[in-house]
């Protein structure tokens, strides 16, 4: 029997989350396990104390006022600890900014 992931309402969340977070990031929408933001400044984002002061989009999901096309790395450099970027990448150091924001040595 396959495990079935559960998206829940803002109101519903608990803490630690519950599976799958919901993150509108520059118009950009993202869904990933809160374990995947753990290794991050995200993850202070959402801690129980300062979730409640985060800004949420018209549909409830967080909102995260960054460049949301770069973010799809700033996410797989978080699954896989590691970044593959085409060959001819011409936004690196725009990256780079967003990899600072977040505070991610690794990718920097």
């Amino acid at each position: 029997m396959a495990m079935k992931e559960t998206i829940l309402p803002i109101s519903d969340m608990s803490f630690p989350f519950s599976d799958v977070v919901e993150l509108n990031v520059g118009g950009q929408v993202y869904m990933t396990k809160y374990s995947t933001l753990t290794e991050s400044t995200l993850h202070s984002m959402f801690s129980r104390n300062n979730v409640k002061d985060l800004p949420r989009d018209n549909r409830s999901r967080f909102f995260i006022d960054r460049e949301g096309f770069l973010f799809r790395y700033v996410l797989d450099n978080l699954r896989d600890k590691q970044l593959t970027l085409p060959d001819h990448f011409p936004q690196k150091e725009r990256l780079l900014r967003e990899a600072e924001y977040f505070q991610l040595g690794d990718l920097v």
